[in-house]
């Protein structure tokens, strides 16, 4: 079973590396992540 977690993110760029490192610490296989950059101004594009 193929788990899917979507992130929606707007001008986070000083965050969303924690985002994403928790994200592949999971130990659940199969985990589909998709990012929606929604149109950032901040680096993170």
């Amino acid at each position: 079973m193929t788990v899917s977690i979507i992130t929606a993110v707007f001008n986070n760029a000083r965050h969303i590396g924690n985002c994403l490192e928790s994200i592949h610490s999971q130990s659940w296989p199969g985990i589909e992540h998709i990012i929606i950059d929604g149109g950032s101004t901040d680096g993170f594009a």
